[in-house]
């Protein structure tokens, strides 16, 4: 039998699905993380290896192979980190079963195949970090933002966060600033004033995505500062959607909003909404259609097809 493998590999899980050529799920699998940049790639790959083992359950081995296997994961766009994540995994796969193609792909292309079912769109993902993708009519993918935390990552968690610290450290210093973020942070940090917060800070590195949850709760509370503060990110992201936006020359796409700080903050997710409908015409904003780990195996179908049609 003809199987294909797609990959949603996560900082702190993985989850593998199974199916026949056909897109028919044979079984599904979860294991550790396959984020080869925060565990390490020998970690990274025994995860892979092992959750891809896994999902053999209901596979008979011996008269079977892999035609296509896509792992998405972050640092992907890192071409040898992830070449040589790939390689790994398939050479060890070896003794499992025989593979024929193996690609590693970043988990906002699978995110956006997931979401969209393999339409061409915009996903806009907010986590920890953030980041627009996009796909035009002719399957070329398109990226805004996701520069990380120190030069980017707008309307994210820890850059909510950051700004957030920033509120607080402005009306401990004595600005005119009120907002109820002060008084969570001082309680939560046990922080006493503006110079023990600079020691927090420098000495300890706070968790800037639990604060940038705060700027969205005290927001929710009708906290101005806060408002304020996420409307400017959000704004951020707008400019970032409109920039892929002219690279798929669409302005009736249909977007996507996912990532953990959007998909568990209802809040959230309806300013952004807002800003959206607010700002593009035509627009449609729809609920993901399929978690990543789809969106991996539909790449990986599609990796068969391509290669079948340049054979032929």
């Amino acid at each position: 039998m003809d199987l294909l493998i797609g990959i949603d590999g996560g900082g702190s899980k993985t989850n593998c699905l199974l199916s026949d050529k056909g897109m028919n799920i044979i079984s599904k699998s979860a294991g550790g993380p396959t984020n080869f940049i925060s565990i390490g790639m020998d970690k990274a790959v025994d995860n892979a290896v092992e959750v891809i083992r896994k999902s053999f359950n209901l596979v008979d081995v011996i008269n079977s192979k892999l035609v296509s296997v896509v792992i998405a994961t972050a640092g992907a766009g890192r071409k040898n980190d992830a070449f040589e994540f790939g390689y790994r995994v398939k050479d060890k796969l070896e003794n499992i079963i025989a593979v024929e193609e193996m690609n590693v792909v970043t988990d906002a292309e699978a995110a956006l195949e997931g979401a969209l079912d393999g339409e061409d769109g915009v996903v806009v993902i907010c986590g920890t970090g953030s980041i627009v993708f996009a796909k035009d009519k002719s399957g070329e993918h398109f990226r805004s933002g996701g520069l990380g935390k120190i030069l980017g990552d707008e309307g994210s968690g820890h850059s909510l966060g950051l700004k957030g610290l920033s509120l607080v450290s402005k009306e401990l210093d004595g600005q005119k600033i009120n907002t109820k973020l002060t008084s969570h942070v001082m309680s939560r940090y046990k922080i006493a004033d503006i110079h023990q917060l600079i020691n927090h800070v420098y000495k300890g590195a706070p968790e800037y995505s639990e604060i940038g949850i705060e700027v969205i709760n005290c927001a929710a509370d009708g906290d101005a500062a806060c408002l304020n503060l996420i409307d400017k990110e959000i704004s951020e992201l707008v400019n970032q959607i409109e920039s892929v936006s002219m690279k798929i020359k669409k302005d009736d796409f249909k977007i996507s909003l996912l990532g953990g700080l959007i998909e568990n903050h209802l809040f959230y997710k309806e300013l952004i909404k807002k800003k959206l409908y607010e700002t593009f015409i035509g627009i449609q904003v729809i609920e993901p259609i399929n978690k990543p780990e789809y969106g991996a195996l539909i790449i990986a179908q599609k990796m068969i097809i391509n290669n079948n049609k340049t054979k032929n």
